[in-house]
């Protein structure tokens, strides 16, 4: 009986593979050539806010500036929106880079802030918060809650 149940749980991650692929196919999720879109000044629903950071970059430049403060998102396999790496530690004022590698628009909230940022597109923002420090910033992405976090510090 273990056997049929382990059988059919490869089975079943085999099938989601495959299908992850057929919905991705032509569609590259590498970093070198990829070119991004990143708005001058990205859409925030609700009001204007001056943590968004206008950029000039090329998408495979501002990977090189922001590489160890990139924030990845794209849509899995089952159609979920997911951040990678799930949490990180910055220091409050950072400027950060949130990256879509989804075909499609998604908008991230950060302790729910909204940023828009179109497909393949990114944004650089400053993270700040009106909370006492250590501040955890929980980030939902579309209608998916707790995607990730950010430890932000002093």
């Amino acid at each position: 009986m273990l056997y049929i149940i382990i059988v059919a749980a490869g089975i079943a991650a085999i099938l989601g593979n495959i299908y992850w692929y057929l919905q991705n196919q032509g569609n590259p999720i590498n970093y070198l050539g990829m070119q991004g879109t990143s708005s001058p000044t990205p859409t925030i629903a609700g009001q204007p806010n001056s943590s968004v950071v206008p950029s000039t970059l090329s998408y495979v430049n501002a990977l090189k500036v922001y590489s160890k403060r990139h924030i990845q998102f794209s849509i899995s396999a089952y159609n979920y929106c997911t951040m990678t790496p799930y949490s990180d530690v910055f220091k409050i004022g950072t400027s950060v880079m949130l990256d879509n590698r989804s075909k499609k628009a998604l908008t991230i909230y950060l302790d729910k802030q909204p940023y828009s940022i179109g497909a393949y597109g990114f944004s650089i923002i400053n993270l700040s918060t009106p909370f006492r420090l250590p501040h955890t910033i929980k980030i939902d992405c579309n209608t998916r809650f707790n995607v990730g976090s950010i430890l932000l510090e002093k």
